[in-house]
């Protein structure tokens, strides 16, 4: 996380006008020890940008429980209608 963070930190023009982040094809993070792995970036992402810069995440193959995590433990909001990556 801290190289993570010596990457970030000089990018201050991430600050300026965030629209969202958009993370397709996450997997099931409550079985998948990369997909936890993807989510930990994710997060740590997320907690680098402006509070005002929303994360959605889309994979059809998130469970019930996966998807209250995201919502309401990370506050990410999930994107339920499956596009085929044309987001």
């Amino acid at each position: 996380l801290q190289s993570l963070h010596s990457v970030l930190k000089p990018r201050s023009s991430l600050n300026d006008g965030c629209v969202g982040v958009l993370c397709v094809g996450l997997g099931n993070f409550s079985v998948s020890v990369a997909a936890r792995w993807q989510l930990a970036l994710l997060r740590a992402l997320h907690m680098q940008l402006p509070n005002d810069c929303s994360v959605y995440c889309c994979d059809p193959a998130f469970s019930a429980t996966e998807i209250s995590f995201l919502t309401q433990h990370l506050g990410f909001q999930v994107i339920r209608e499956n596009h085929c990556g044309t987001h």
